[in-house]
């Protein structure tokens, strides 16, 4: 196994060797996990961040599995603490790729349209599995504390980040129970912004 220092160093060259193989994502993510966990400060996690987006060949898949790394530790709200400065420099590029991720990756199938099919159509996950990923449920384990960690900054966030965490408001009110954690919280901001809204517009 190789070592932290190695993989910042050798990353970029070590996935275009290997050809890219899908199989090694939960590797990286694993990576960017212990990049954030062991060291004061997220510079490392950083570096390496940088190191994958300036090589441009590579899949941006690679990209988001680093970004992601801190949703699959016990200790999300530290590590995405940690990860902060890179995630809102730029006007929250970073912050906003996050969401995409959440959004697309950080999603299960949806079962409540399995019993649509017949057991030989469900066999058939290439036929089957696009429709049960196009109305997908959150990963609430994922999910829960990355919202928690959002809805506390989002109205001190750069207003390019709306559309981004609308989107992730809008999913979480309509697939969460009545009565989870976060729905009123959501509800409350999305009225400040409507009205707001409607004040510019007066």
């Amino acid at each position: 196994m190789r070592c932290s220092h190695e993989y910042r160093e050798e990353l970029p060259a070590y996935l275009k060797e290997l050809g890219e193989p899908f199989g090694l994502l939960r590797s990286v993510q694993l990576v960017g996990v212990a990049l954030l966990e062991n060291p004061a400060t997220a510079e490392s996690w950083i570096n390496l961040i940088e190191q994958v987006e300036q090589a441009s060949e590579l899949s941006p898949r690679w990209r988001q599995a680093l970004l992601t790394a801190p949703l699959i530790s016990p200790r999300c709200n530290e590590l995405l603490d940690k990860a902060e400065p890179l995630l809102m420099a730029d006007n929250a590029r970073r912050l906003i790729e996050l969401m995409v991720a959440v959004r697309t990756s950080e999603v299960v199938p949806n079962d409540s349209v399995k019993s649509l099919f017949t057991e030989e159509e469900l066999q058939s996950s290439d036929r089957v599995m696009p429709i049960l990923m196009s109305d997908p449920i959150p990963r609430w384990s994922v999910w829960q504390p990355f919202m928690g960690w959002l809805l506390k900054r989002l109205n001190d966030l750069p207003t390019g980040v709306r559309p981004e965490a609308v989107k992730l408001m809008e999913i979480w009110q309509v697939k969460s129970p009545t009565g989870s954690i976060y729905r009123k919280e959501i509800g409350e901001i999305a009225l400040e912004w409507l009205q707001k809204a409607e004040a510019r517009r007066g």
